[in-house]
């Protein structure tokens, strides 16, 4: 099924503190799964499935030190965040917080 309308999505509309709060909940249990040794996507599957691809990227570059960075570098410059101005950099930057979060509860695991 197919969206026939524009989607209004407003997730910062509440104000940074909210944000952060439901993110560092999403962060523990992102964490949590990734540590729980659930089924891993194979990689062959990756190549097929854009799904499986983004979970067995997920689970292969978790403990990359520099992740919450290299998130950032794809979501500005590859995903065209840049291009969106004041609000794709916003994005950028709490999406980079959050994939932080999840590489703190991670090394706290």
């Amino acid at each position: 099924p197919r969206l026939r309308q524009p989607y209004e999505h407003h997730p910062f509309e509440k104000g940074f503190e909210h944000w952060r709060a439901r993110h560092e909940r999403y962060a523990a249990q992102e964490a949590s799964a990734l540590l729980g040794g659930g089924p891993r996507p194979r990689l062959r599957q990756a190549f097929r499935d854009p799904i499986s691809r983004r979970q067995w990227l997920k689970h292969a570059t978790a403990r990359l030190p520099f992740r919450p960075t290299l998130v950032w570098l794809y979501l500005m410059l590859v995903r065209g965040g840049v291009l969106e101005g004041a609000p794709g950099r916003e994005f950028c930057r709490r999406r980079r917080l959050y994939e932080w979060m999840v590489s703190e509860a991670l090394r706290a695991a």
